[in-house]
């Protein structure tokens, strides 16, 4: 009797502290999805700031800055585009 009082105390804290991992690993997954769609979308949009800040301080062509502008805004709205699906989808 002794012993079982700390193993069924051993058990119980040990679901308790599992019990979140393996409730629902597909919400799970699907979270860390749109954690990584909106990590991008930051990354993106920080790439834009740079960007324009570079323009501004004459580090790149308004040639350059066209080129590359287009390019992460196509980048940003195809990001964009999934994150409206996977909110759509949830």
């Amino acid at each position: 009797m002794a012993l079982a009082l700390p193993v069924l105390f051993t058990l119980i804290l040990t679901g308790f502290l599992l019990w979140p991992i393996f409730r629902d690993p597909q919400r799970l997954q699907e979270a860390s999805a749109q954690q990584g769609l909106l990590d991008a979308r930051e990354r993106q949009l920080r790439s834009l700031k740079d960007l324009r800040n570079d323009l501004a301080g004459g580090q790149i062509s308004q040639e350059d800055y066209t080129d590359l502008e287009a390019e992460i805004g196509k980048e940003l709205h195809d990001i964009l585009d999934e994150i409206e699906n996977e909110s759509g989808t949830s």
